[in-house]
This record gives C-alpha cells, sequence and structure tokens, in this order.
C-alpha cells in the first residue's frame, strides 16, 4: 500500500482507496480498491485501474472529471466487488470446514465396526456362575441316595460269523486265450489265407491231429469258421473230438450242458477245467466232447 502522494507529488488517484480506509490505496489493480468519488463507492475494473486510476493521468476520468457525486457507470464497474467476494470466500470456507469434519467422523465411526466383533464376542461369553452351597448340599444327598450305576457297561460278546464256502471261479475262455489244465486249448477263428498247415505250424501241431480233434471238421477249412486247436501237441493221445459251442444264455452251468449234449460231466469238467456248478458267462466258450470218428 502507498499514500497518494510520493516526492509531493500525487500519482494515484486521490478517490481511489480501500473500502474503509479511503486515504490508503493499492500500488497495483485489485478488487479491494473503490473510488470513493462515486455514490455509493464501487470498484472500478481493472483495466480502468491500471489505465487511469493508477496513473498520473488520473485525471482525465470520467468519474473524476464529473462535477457531482453519480453511481459507477456500469462499462466501468468491476462486476465482482472485493468486499462481497470475500465475504463469499469466508462462506464458502466455513462450509467446505464443516463438510471435511463431518466427512473424519463418518470415516472414524465406520472404521470402529470392524473392532466391535472382538469386543461384542468377548462380552457374550457366558460369566461362569456359582453353585450356592445348599444346592451342592442337595445334590450331594441325592447321589448317595440313588443306587449306584456300574462304571463300567459290559461290551456285548463277539457274535460267530457264519462261515461261507468259497465259491470257485475260472477265468472265461474266450477267442484266441489258452485255457485248460495238461493239454491246453485255444479256441481259434479261422482267417483269410489260413490253413491247417499254417495252424499247425504256428501252434505246434500237425494237420492230422486238427483233423482228429475237431467234430465233423469241413476241410479246406473256411474264413471265419471256429475249428479247436491244441497247443504243442504233436500225438493224439486219445483226445477225443471237440465241438466248440459259444454260451448264450445266462447262469448255466457244465452240468445243465452235461445233460443238453448228453456228455459225460467229468469229460466236460476235465478240458475245460471249469467246476461243474459254477455259472458260465455269456459269450466264452467251451469244448464239447464228442466222439473221434477218424
Amino acid at each position: 500500500m502507498m499514500n497518494h502522494l510520493q516526492d509531493g507529488e500525487s500519482w494515484v488517484c486521490p478517490y481511489l482507496g480501500l473500502c474503509d480506509d479511503p486515504d490508503t490505496a493499492l500500488t497495483y489493480p485489485s478488487a479491494e480498491s473503490y473510488c470513493h468519488k462515486v455514490k455509493p463507492p464501487a470498484v472500478p475494473n481493472l483495466d480502468q485501474q491500471l489505465s487511469l486510476c493508477l496513473t498520473r493521468q488520473y485525471s482525465t476520468c470520467q468519474i473524476f472529471q464529473s462535477q457531482t457525486a453519480q453511481r459507477m457507470p456500469k462499462n466501468l464497474a468491476l462486476k465482482a466487488v472485493g468486499k462481497r467476494r470475500g465475504g463469499f470466500n469466508i462462506i464458502y470456507l466455513g462450509i467446505m470446514a464443516v463438510i471435511a469434519i463431518v466427512a473424519l467422523i463418518l470415516i472414524i465411526s465406520s472404521s470402529n465396526p470392524e473392532e466391535q466383533p472382538e469386543n461384542s464376542a468377548a462380552i457374550s461369553l457366558p460369566a461362569p456362575t456359582e453353585t450356592p452351597f445348599l444346592s451342592v448340599g442337595l445334590a450331594a444327598e441325592e447321589a448317595t441316595s440313588a443306587p449306584a450305576l456300574p462304571t463300567e457297561i459290559p461290551s456285548p460278546s463277539p457274535q460267530p460269523t457264519p462261515s461261507t464256502t468259497p465259491i470257485e471261479t475260472h477265468e472265461a475262455h474266450y477267442l484266441e486265450e489258452p485255457f485248460g489244465v495238461g493239454q491246453r486249448f485255444v479256441v481259434h477263428q479261422v482267417a483269410s489265407g489260413e490253413s491247417l498247415l499254417f495252424l499247425a505250424t504256428q501252434y505246434n501241431t500237425t494237420p492230422d491231429i486238427l483233423k482228429a480233434v475237431n467234430y465233423q471238421l469241413i476241410v479246406p477249412i473256411w474264413v471265419d469258421s471256429i475249428i479247436v486247436i491244441p497247443l504243442d501237441c504233436l500225438e493224439l493221445n486219445n483226445l477225443p473230438a471237440f465241438e466248440a459251442y459259444q454260451v448264450s444264455e445266462s447262469d448255466i452251468t457244465l452240468r445243465e450242458l452235461a445233460e443238453r449234449f448228453a456228455v459225460e460231466l467229468e469229460a466236460l469238467v476235465r478240458f475245460n477245467d471249469i467246476p461243474a456248478e459254477e455259472k458260465l458267462l455269456v459269450g466264452e466258450w467251451v469244448l464239447i466232447p464228442r466222439e473221434n470218428i477218424q
């Protein structure tokens, strides 16, 4: 701030000053600088202050040259008066401070519930209760008068489990899978290009033995026909002829097959290595002993 006089010469308009202190003016354009020539005092716009009010040419200002007090012309007045703007800033800052305080309170209150479960859990624990002496005495009296119960409950004696007869099982006889005890056999399905000589060479036997052990064998053998092959058999050794039979019904046994085909059950069991009463599986093959006609 500076006075209107500098080295005895006035270079700032004498009517320019603060709102409450007309004799003191700012040396730069400001919304706090009022023109006291007009009634009521008003703030000139910043361009007016810079070009005239704060220069030695202030005397050329139309307001300065007017003889009577008048209102500040609209084209020269500052729209936002410094005093009112300052008051607005104070109110605005006050509102912002209240909002900040409320937000801080909300943040603190929202962080407290996270700790509440532990406290509530601690409070909700039941407090130990004291048993009155009279109740203890009555309980002891009732305990002495009641009949004594056995301290140990006798465990029930183990019941003997019924013994079960183990069920004999066998491996199902499928195509190309060897089976039998002593003499082993394979039930084979003839493929294209195979002959009795070829099969005899492959399974270490002879064409004559293959003819002897296959009941009513058609020679030359047909593709997809089923024949019985004794493995590693170079002598017939009283082997009967066999008919290969594929099981097509469930729960049938060798005993039932022996009755159906009118063959000896003992021979049926021996060559197939299957118990007489064991149920056969659908799809497996069984050797039915037949009379050797060769």
